[in-house]
């Protein structure tokens, strides 16, 4: 096989440093972590030695002296799920690498044989060079995009440095298994029907991706839990897909989301956790994905189940991508666990666990807030001299100055105090009114038609049904509230 020469540069080597140790350094890093460079890939994996007679004759190699990675696609519609790079040392400073392909599908990485070498010059300097197989087309990639990247890596390369690896504590082919499994089943048809402000491709896909890494996890670790708790749950998705996949727990957050509605069958509780107080028996394995001010409480309530803990680096789109993952040790729970949990809080300012204040009036108790929604609703059905609109069930529009004005000092300072406000609390009645442009109505069901959610269970009374005049304009099996 003839092999001609396509880049050629010296090394940016900006350290006294080895030369050809730096080129075994650099090669190591492009073999493992070349999908950090080729977004075509999801990650790389060693390939065992009971798997390898197979793909070398493929590749018509009889030497045993080699490595073997096989590559996981991003896109396994478009790309081999059985494709292999073989690796083997031609000289001391020489590597080759040939692509093997299982099935008829492309290969994600580079796929014709190709060399690395480094080169010492006459002036005694030192090249890194870039061959490929003589007569292959579509190079530019290599010569534009890895050659390159290569080079930088040489500039950067620290004796002392370790390598920090992405997703080391799960079988990658696990873990793009699950991810694929609910990125399709689920992950779209959500990205399609997202009603969030935030952006469904970068949180959508998030869940999806932290979901399958845990699955992966506990597969590697042969556990299952009895029932996990996601403490800070947030919108609720990574509760909602592991549910999906088959394992059992709940979320809670100290707010209730909308989205949660969408959810059917998801288990998502609004309450507050106090780590000082609350023990959740019920659960063996705690996610903190967005705990916010329990983050340094997290290790506190684990330490009552006891664990051990290990860490990797996931693969989100985010820049906190580090986690931290604990299981319980073989040998069992440490008999002084609360002396433990003692010592933890004595070195931090954790004696107390402050919850953070929920500012949408939420909090406000239920008399106060069912008199003043009252208030309001006939004061917008009273406005109209227009029987008919009354019989519509809309009543009048009014600016939520005019409803300020209602309010006496007592009613104010409780919406004050809870810092939400007037418009606040009345978007909360959402079932009641409707509140655009700075003013409110009574919100006509009539005009906007069927809402119930298919499998959801009616937990809430109709106001209508219960307060309107003449009922509710839906019927009992159209209306998502109770009659």
């Amino acid at each position: 096989m003839d092999f001609v020469k396509i880049s050629t540069a010296p090394l940016p080597l900006t350290k006294k440093f080895d030369e050809r140790e730096a080129f075994s350094k650099v090669i190591d890093i492009w073999k493992d972590r070349c999908h950090t460079v080729n977004r075509r890939l999801l990650g790389i994996v060693s390939v065992k030695e009971d798997k390898r007679d197979h793909i070398l004759a493929v590749a018509n190699i009889f030497s045993k002296d080699v490595e073997i990675r096989k590559f996981i696609p991003r896109s396994s519609n478009i790309f081999s799920s059985c494709a292999y790079e073989i690796s083997f040392c031609l000289g001391i400073c020489v590597v080759e690498f040939r692509p093997v392909v299982l099935d008829e599908k492309r290969h994600p990485h580079v796929s014709f044989p190709y060399r690395l070498a480094l080169e010492e010059t006459l002036d005694k300097q030192w090249n890194l060079s870039l061959s490929i197989c003589n007569n292959v087309n579509g190079c530019t990639w290599m010569q534009k995009v890895a050659f390159p990247r290569l080079l930088k890596w040489f500039a950067e390369i620290d004796e002392g440095c370790t390598v920090t690896v992405s997703h080391r504590l799960v079988n990658m082919e696990d873990y793009s298994k699950f991810y694929y499994e609910i990125k399709n089943n689920w992950g779209q048809q959500i990205v399609a029907n997202w009603t969030e402000r935030t952006n469904p491709q970068k949180f959508v896909y998030e869940d999806c991706s932290i979901a399958a890494y845990l699955i992966a996890y506990w597969r590697r670790k042969g556990f299952v839990p009895q029932r996990f708790c996601d403490i800070g749950c947030g919108n609720g998705l990574l509760v909602h897909l592991l549910q999906k996949m088959e394992v059992n727990g709940y979320g809670i957050d100290l707010r209730r989301r909308k989205i949660w509605a969408s959810f059917v069958g998801t288990d998502l509780r609004e309450g507050v956790v106090n780590p000082k107080e609350d023990f959740l028996d019920d659960t063996d394995f705690f996610i903190g994905n967005h705990t916010d001010e329990l983050t340094p409480w997290i290790p506190i309530m684990a330490a009552r189940l006891g664990y051990c803990v290990e860490e990797d680096r996931l693969k989100i789109p985010s820049t906190k991508r580090y986690c931290f993952l604990c299981t319980v040790p073989p040998g069992g729970l440490v008999k002084n666990v609360e002396d433990v949990i003692s010592s933890m809080i004595a070195s931090t300012d954790l004696r107390n666990f402050v919850s953070r204040q929920v500012k949408n009036c939420s909090q406000l108790p239920r008399e106060f807030r069912h008199m003043l929604t009252t208030k309001v609703f006939r004061h917008l059905l009273g406005l109209s001299s227009n029987k008919v609109a009354v019989r519509l069930y809309e009543g009048e529009s009014c600016s939520l100055k005019e409803i300020a004005d209602l309010l006496d000092k007592e009613e104010k300072a409780w919406l004050r105090d809870s810092d939400g406000g007037l418009q606040t609390f009345l978007k909360n009645q959402h079932q009641v009114f409707k509140v655009a442009k700075g003013t409110v109505a009574i919100r006509n069901w009539a005009e906007e038609g069927r809402r119930t959610v298919e499998g959801k269970m009616r937990t809430s009374d109709c106001w209508f049904y219960k307060h309107h005049p003449n009922g509710c304009p839906l019927s009992a099996e159209e209306c998502c509230y109770k009659h």
